[in-house]
């Protein structure tokens, strides 16, 4: 098979390789933030150019059979797909801002509360030092408890950067 034919081919499908796996790391953390209308908009565009990258790789491997093609179109998915998301991932990090910030399930307010209720817990000795606690929580303080470190503040990931 001629070249010409062969690297435009796969240029192409390296680019919808890297956009599809940068949609897939958005979609994924989309899912882990607290807007659901969000994640409605960024599952369509990931499932989208999932689609369109199986359909290309269909029609490669029809088209373009043999185990050289198909190690280069593993080379050229594996590669661009990896630094799709490594790139989304590096971006919407520093993007990414209240309900859609990943692990943000609270807002503001309800942040403040529940570090408040964490600090008197703690204050009163309720935890035992070895980071269990007293069994007598309600469910509401037991989930107050446990989301001190989904409680970060705005702009910080949970390393506190």
């Amino acid at each position: 098979m001629q070249a010409f034919v062969i690297a435009p081919m796969l240029g192409v499908f390296g680019i919808v390789s890297f956009l599809q796996n940068a949609a897939f790391t958005w979609c994924s953390r989309s899912r882990n933030s607290g807007d659901p209308d969000y994640h409605r908009k960024v599952s369509w565009a990931s499932n989208g150019v999932c689609y369109i990258t199986n359909v290309l790789l269909t029609i490669y491997i029809i088209k373009f059979g043999g185990l050289l093609m198909l190690a280069l179109q593993g080379l050229v998915y594996t590669v661009s797909s990896a630094e799709g998301s490594v790139l989304m991932m590096k971006r919407l990090i520093a993007e990414e801002k209240g309900k859609q910030k990943v692990g943000n399930q609270f807002n503001e307010q309800e942040a403040i509360e529940l570090r408040e209720l964490l600090r008197q817990y703690t204050a009163a000795g309720a935890f035992t030092g070895n980071g269990s606690h007293s069994s007598h929580y309600t469910a509401g303080e037991q989930k107050a408890v446990n989301a001190e470190s989904y409680a970060a503040p705005q702009g910080k990931d949970s390393t506190g950067n």
